[in-house]
């Protein structure tokens, strides 16, 4: 995997853990990158760093956090099942149409 290191622009916890480019991104979530690309560019993808005009990088807690916000136990289920399973964990029921 391409990794990129950071020496700043710390996480919410205040840790980078590990950073990925946008195509390992992608494999890391199993989406293509055309489509975490197009997620990004309309504000509903994950988090990201933008270390350059053209450089741009995802932390892996953050890509699993952001997978994490879309789950559901049914087809039927809205997310409020897992939100209410979730209370408490700092995760909500998603609305941005990511991974599942």
């Amino acid at each position: 995997m391409n990794t990129v290191s950071k020496a700043s622009g710390l996480t919410s916890q205040g840790v980078i853990s590990k950073l990925l480019r946008p195509i390992d991104a992608a494999r890391h979530l199993g989406v293509s990158p055309s489509l975490l690309n197009a997620l990004r560019g309309s504000g509903n993808g994950p988090p990201f760093y933008k270390m350059s005009a053209r450089l741009v990088v995802y932390d892996v807690d953050d890509l699993n956090t952001w997978a994490r916000r879309d789950r559901r136990v049914s087809t039927s289920d809205d997310g409020t099942i897992m939100a209410s399973a979730n209370a408490g964990s700092g995760l909500s029921p998603g609305t941005h149409g990511g991974v599942k």
